[in-house]
C-alpha cells in the first residue's frame, strides 16, 4: 500500500489529531458540520507558487487553509507561510467552483 502512496492511519492517532484541531482551531467543528462547504487537499505540483505565501496565492479570498503537509510535518499556516512544491494543502472553500479552480492552478504540473 505504501508503494502505491496510500497512508496508513491509525485510528487512535486520527481521533487525538481530530482532537488537538478542535481544540486549536474551534472554527473547524463548524466545517464539518456545514453542509455547503468540505474539506479539500491539493498537492502543489505548480512550480509557479513555489516560495510564495499564502497570501499570495490565488483565490486565497475564497479558501480557508487548515493545515500544511510537508514531507512527513503537519505546518499550522499563517499569511507569510511560504508553499513549497509538494507540499499538500488543507482547506476549505464554500464553492465548488473555486475549489476547482484551487485544484487547477495548484495542482497542474509544470
Amino acid at each position: 500500500m505504501r508503494a502505491a502512496q496510500v497512508e496508513i492511519l491509525n485510528s487512535y492517532h486520527v481521533n487525538a489529531t481530530v482532537m488537538r484541531e478542535l481544540i486549536e482551531s474551534p472554527s473547524i467543528l463548524q466545517m464539518l458540520e456545514n453542509n455547503d462547504s468540505g474539506l479539500y487537499e491539493v498537492q502543489v505540483r505548480n512550480h509557479r507558487y513555489a516560495g510564495v505565501p499564502l497570501m499570495g496565492l490565488p483565490l486565497i479570498n475564497h479558501m480557508t487553509i487548515s493545515r500544511i503537509r510537508r514531507g512527513k510535518q503537519w505546518l499550522a499556516p499563517h499569511g507569510q507561510t511560504p508553499i513549497e512544491y509538494g507540499d499538500r494543502i488543507i482547506f476549505t472553500a464554500d464553492h465548488h467552483e473555486d475549489v476547482q479552480e484551487i485544484r487547477r492552478l495548484l495542482g497542474r504540473e509544470n
